[in-house]
């Protein structure tokens, strides 16, 4: 009788201890289950973020291109007046050759 109690203690120990770890189990379960969802999430994230950025990399090339268009008749602007001074010595040595060659023609 004495072993039949034992059994039956050592029994409900192991039924407790059952429960006690089918609870930590549940726990633990639930826990990986919240960190799979933020790992999901945290997933969702980085995947949008990429798309943006690339989205956002897009139309920064998009934009650079169009300010290098409006930019570079500004820089032809910058150098016209260099050319026109240029252009305006070339056509006064024209002028002046011309002139000799016709004052030159007079002479001879």
């Amino acid at each position: 009788m004495i072993l039949q109690q034992e059994d039956i203690t050592n029994v409900a120990c192991a039924m407790t201890k059952t429960t006690s770890n089918e609870k930590i189990g549940a726990h633990n379960t639930q826990r990986v289950t919240a960190t799979k969802n933020n790992l999901l999430d945290s997933h969702v994230v980085v995947k949008e973020t990429i798309k943006l950025t690339y989205t956002l990399t897009v139309k920064v090339n998009k934009k650079t291109k169009k300010l290098k268009n409006l930019i570079r008749p500004l820089i032809l602007l910058e150098v016209s007046p260099t050319s026109l001074v240029i252009l305006q010595q070339t056509n006064l040595l024209a002028l002046n050759a011309a002139i000799k060659v016709a004052g030159s023609g007079d002479q001879g």
